[in-house]
């Protein structure tokens, strides 16, 4: 869900990493403000610890930062 408004378009990210730092996936998405979208990613088969991460930073050629925020809402693995 990005929340601020007025505010340039914010990029939602979620990296799954192995225990030794690889990148085993990637998936992006932009929400321009006051958009909200559910985002599903099909995992790839995993054994072993991962990290998941996710991050929020403004999107490519987003001229500011100005009343940005951004929060990821129920995060959920099945």
């Amino acid at each position: 869900h990005h929340a601020g408004a007025p505010a340039a378009a914010v990029s939602f990210t979620l990296i799954v990493e192995r225990e030794d730092g690889s990148e085993v996936l990637r998936a992006e998405h932009a929400l321009s403000a006051g958009e909200r979208t559910p985002l599903n990613v099909a995992l790839p088969s995993l054994t072993g610890r991962h990290r998941f991460i996710l991050q929020t930073e403004m999107a490519a050629g987003a001229p500011h930062n100005y009343n940005a925020w951004a929060r990821w809402l129920a995060p959920r693995v099945a």
